[in-house]
């Protein structure tokens, strides 16, 4: 949408660019005040916005969690000026932890920013339901609010935790009386391992 504005001179330029939401081109001219005055023109590009952001969880569906600890991920469908996350549960209430924007995808045809990958880092849960609220506000300043809920049950995870050494790996000379061994274990539940080793003279 283009609009041409011809009311007489003003340092404060009023443009009607009605209701459809979008990307409008305002242009603004100036001439002298002899009819044969030369016309200089500069233009810009007005996005109207009055529709609050979208948000999409990818990794976790709502419901019944056996971690007490998840990364909660997901997409806006346009930039994001501010988003964050409260979490309500037996334990009490936190308000407005940091949630980050991973990734901006540029899209070439409408000259913007547009799917915003965000992701709330280490989420601690704790027994029973935990409401978790996120606030996104876009560049326009329009506010999303929604409440995603996790329930923390440990009754449904039956499996004994995974663990893995990656260093020293099995065989492998070593010399000194002392080192660190390094591996992983699959499960947040875990209470801490005591390691045996043994000593060949």
């Amino acid at each position: 949408m283009t609009i041409l504005l011809t009311d007489p001179f003003t340092t404060n330029i009023t443009a009607v660019i009605g209701t459809n939401e979008g990307w409008h081109e305002v242009w603004v001219g100036l001439r002298g005040r002899l009819a044969t005055s030369q016309q200089t023109w500069t233009g810009t590009r007005i996005k109207l916005d009055r529709t609050p952001p979208l948000l999409v969880l990818t990794n976790l569906a709502t419901g019944t969690v056996s971690q007490p600890m998840i990364q909660l991920q997901g997409y806006s469908a346009e930039s994001l000026m501010a988003i964050t996350y409260d979490i309500t549960n037996a334990a009490g209430l936190i308000t407005n932890d940091l949630v980050v924007v991973l990734d901006r995808y540029y899209d070439t045809n409408v000259c913007e920013f547009t799917t915003n990958v965000f992701q709330a880092f280490d989420i601690r849960l704790t027994n029973g339901l935990n409401i978790i609220t996120l606030r996104a506000t876009d560049l326009a300043g329009n506010v999303t609010t929604t409440n995603f809920s996790f329930t923390l049950d440990y009754s449904s995870d039956t499996n004994a935790p995974v663990v893995a050494i990656y260093w020293p790996e099995d065989g492998a000379h070593i010399c000194g009386s002392n080192f660190t061994w390094r591996g992983w274990v699959d499960d947040l539940q875990v209470d801490p391992i005591l390691w045996t080793t043994e000593r060949r003279i």
